[in-house]
């Protein structure tokens, strides 16, 4: 029940409410809450990366998060940073966005980096077969 759709210029305030999540915030590699003019011009950058796939999670019919991928020239890999909402965790929704992701994205390796209290991400990168490669990253 897990589909993506492209990230729209329509969805700037959806995303700014979202990444303003204390509960989900604390996760992300920058914890600071964004100011509204901050977010605008990280958004406007980031729609205007055509290669690099960004996408609202739905599962059904319902917006339930957002997953975002940066090819990384250096390592020849796709960088990741995701979420689902809080009131969606625990669930697997996680884990099967990144399924679809991975699915979506092959043969390309991912590359994720999780902060340390984030229990449900450690767990489903391991789930879905992603190594370790060092304390905070993990390789698909």
């Amino acid at each position: 029940t897990i589909s993506f759709r492209n990230v729209l210029y329509t969805d700037l305030d959806m995303i700014f409410k979202w990444q303003n999540i204390k509960g989900l915030r604390q996760y992300f590699n920058n914890p600071e809450l964004p100011l509204y003019d901050e977010h605008t011009d990280w958004f406007m950058k980031r729609l205007k990366q055509y290669e690099n796939p960004y996408w609202v999670i739905k599962e059904n019919q319902t917006e339930i998060g957002a997953i975002s991928l940066t090819y990384n020239n250096e390592y020849n890999i796709y960088d990741l940073s995701w979420y689902i909402l809080p009131d969606k965790c625990g669930k697997g929704l996680g884990t099967s966005a990144l399924k679809l992701a991975l699915a979506i994205i092959n043969p390309f390796k991912i590359r994720a980096q999780v902060n340390d209290g984030n229990l449900a991400s450690h767990k489903s990168l391991v789930k879905l077969g992603f190594q370790k490669i060092s304390e905070e990253y993990y390789i698909s």
